[in-house]
């Protein structure tokens, strides 16, 4: 067997013309993967003002409208890319909450459902108010959140609700700033 080179130490000179070209290397490399991030919004800068009419309901769940609207324009007002108005804005959101759907995602030891995933879903609709125009339309979102079967399913779903809304404006609003 040949001598071990564990232990010992070994004195490599690399020219400092190989040590540039190593760094502009890695610089590059760097830059490059970087060269499509954008900080911010895609939103085109015209847009600052957004209106947002109460949600239509298509569901047979009352009142859903009115709590995804109050969300959705707290959700805007958190993010303070648009600024929501009530009048003259440059954009137009028209959201109908289309679908409120329970299914059981999880089983315990026979038929009984254990968890659920509660998911509510909206088609929307932004517009550019000035040049009258759909920027897009009839799209759905859609917001959701697991919860445990308790006792009383109703009350766990109610419980649920904020966090499956909370998640819809979250997605609504990244389609409104970011979905271009």
């Amino acid at each position: 067997m040949g001598p071990s080179l564990i232990g010992k130490e070994r004195n490599v000179k690399i020219p400092f013309a190989v040590k540039v070209m190593v760094f502009l290397l890695v610089a590059c490399m760097g830059l490059a993967g970087c060269a499509g991030y954008r900080v911010g919004t895609l939103l085109p800068e015209r847009y600052k003002t957004i209106g947002v009419p109460m949600f239509k309901n298509a569901t047979n769940q009352p009142n859903i409208e009115s709590l995804a609207t109050n969300v959705v324009i707290e959700q805007l007002n958190v993010d303070r890319t648009l600024q929501v108005v009530n009048r003259d804005p440059d954009l137009l959101l028209e959201c109908e909450v289309v679908g409120y759907v329970r299914t059981p995602i999880r089983y315990a030891g026979g038929a009984r459902p254990q968890e659920y995933r509660l998911t509510i879903t909206v088609s929307a609709t932004l517009s550019d108010v000035r040049e009258g125009k759909d920027l897009w339309s009839n799209r759905p979102i859609s917001g959701n959140f697991d919860f445990p079967a308790g006792g009383d399913l109703h009350s766990s779903e109610r419980m649920a609700l904020p966090m499956v809304m909370e998640d819809l404006a979250h997605d609504v609003v990244e389609a409104v700033v970011e979905g271009w």
